[in-house]
C-alpha cells in the first residue's frame, strides 16, 4: 500500500466542487474496520504495517474528485473513498484482499483512505484546492502502476516518482496550471529519505508529468534500477527533445543531470530509434505504449549496444522492476 496526503478544501471536478462536506461528524457516519496489509508507503516516511483502523464513508464530493481524476486519462474509477480520524495516518492508497472460506483470493478491494484532519493542515487558500487534487491523483496513481499488488514493499524513491508524474499529468489534463501542480510538494522534506526522493526530484517529477500531458516538449520517463547493462544507475532516467537554434536534439539524463546527447536514427509511427555514440548504444521508445505506461506498468524503453548501422533486432527492457535479490539500494 502507498501513502500519501490529500486535502478537504475545494478541488477542480469539471467546475469547482467543494470538499468542505468532508467535514461531516465522523459519528454520524457509518464505521467499518480495516486492516492494513503488508508495508505502507508514507508520504513522509511512516510505516503503518498490519494495523487496523477504523474509516468512514467518504463524502460524495471526495468520491467525485476520484472519478473526474480518472476520466482525464480516460479511466472508469474502481476505487472505495473512505476517511479517517487518525493522526498517525494522512492518506494511503491500499488493497484488501478477499478469501473465502479456503482461503483463497477471490477478489480485490481498491482504496484511497484520507484523514479528515490532516488534509484541512494542507488545504489551499484559493477558491480551487489544486494541491488536494494533486495528492489524491497521487494516490490513483499508485494504484493504476500495480504499486498496492506488491505486498509489504513498502515506499521506494522510483515507485514514489511514477506517481508524482502520474500527478502532475493528471492537473495538467483538468486544467491545472504547473505552479498550482507542484505548490504541495514546497512543504516536503529537502533532504529526502531511503523511502522518499528529495524534494527536488519530486518536483521535477511532477513537471515532466505536467509538461508531457501539455505537449511541451517530448519526453519519456523511466524509473529504474538496472545492474544488467554492466552500469549501476538507480532512480529515473530521461528521454527528452528539444528545439534549440531551430534544430531538435535528443538528451538523455540520469536523474536531474544531463549525461548523453543521443542522435535519432529513425522513427515510425510506433518506434523511435536513438543511439549514443561514444558508448555504442542503442536506445528504442515505444511511442504508443508510452502514452498509456503513466496508467499501467508497461515497458516502453529498451537498450541494445552495437554499431550504429543497422538497428539491432534484440532489445532488453530498461524499466525498474522490484529486485527480489535485493541488488539495488531500494531493497530492505
Amino acid at each position: 500500500m502507498c501513502l500519501c496526503k490529500v486535502s478537504r478544501r475545494q478541488v477542480l471536478t469539471g467546475a469547482v466542487t467543494s470538499l468542505g462536506t468532508l467535514a461531516i461528524a465522523s459519528s454520524a457516519r457509518a464505521q467499518v474496520k480495516l486492516t492494513l496489509a503488508g508495508t505502507g508507503c508514507s508520504m513522509f516516511g511512516s510505516t503503518a504495517a498490519g494495523r487496523e483502523i477504523v474509516v468512514f464513508e467518504s463524502s460524495a464530493a471526495a468520491r467525485v474528485v476520484v472519478a473526474d481524476i480518472c476520466s482525464s486519462v480516460g479511466l472508469a474509477p474502481n476505487f472505495e473513498v473512505k476517511a479517517i480520524r487518525d493522526p498517525r495516518f494522512n492518506a494511503y492508497a491500499v488493497i484488501d484482499p478477499i478469501m473465502n472460506e479456503k482461503k483463497e483470493l477471490i477478489a480485490i478491494k481498491r482504496y484511497i483512505v484520507y484523514d479528515e484532519d490532516f488534509m484541512n493542515g494542507i488545504a489551499d487558500k484559493g477558491s480551487r484546492d489544486w494541491s488536494g487534487l494533486t495528492v489524491l491523483a497521487h494516490e490513483i496513481g499508485h494504484h493504476l502502476h500495480g504499486h498496492t499488488l506488491t505486498i509489504g514493499s513498502g515506499s521506494r524513491p522510483p515507485i514514489e516518482l511514477e506517481a508524482d508524474l502520474f500527478a502532475g499529468f493528471a492537473v495538467a489534463r483538468i486544467g491545472g496550471r504547473l505552479f498550482e501542480a507542484t505548490r504541495v510538494f514546497q512543504s516536503m522534506s529537502e533532504a529526502g529519505s531511503e523511502t522518499h526522493p528529495p524534494r527536488a526530484q519530486r518536483i521535477s517529477a511532477v513537471t515532466a508529468g505536467w509538461k508531457k500531458a501539455t505537449g511541451e516538449e517530448e519526453r519519456y520517463v523511466v524509473f529504474m534500477v538496472s545492474t544488467s547493462v554492466g552500469e549501476f544507475f538507480p532512480g529515473r532516467m530521461d528521454f527528452v527533445r528539444q528545439k534549440e537554434g531551430g534544430k531538435y536534439h535528443w538528451t538523455q539524463y540520469r536523474g536531474e543531470e544531463p549525461f548523453a546527447i543521443l542522435r535519432e536514427v529513425a522513427r515510425d509511427e510506433r518506434y523511435v530509434f536513438l543511439y549514443d555514440t561514444p558508448r555504442s548504444r542503442w536506445w528504442k521508445i515505444d511511442i504508443l505504449t508510452a502514452q498509456t505506461a503513466l496508467l499501467v506498468n508497461q515497458d516502453f524503453v529498451y537498450w541494445a549496444d552495437g554499431e550504429s548501422s543497422p538497428i539491432p533486432s534484440a532489445w532488453t527492457s530498461a524499466h525498474w522492476k522490484f529486485d527480489i535479490k535485493c541488488l539495488t539500494s531500494f531493497c530492505r
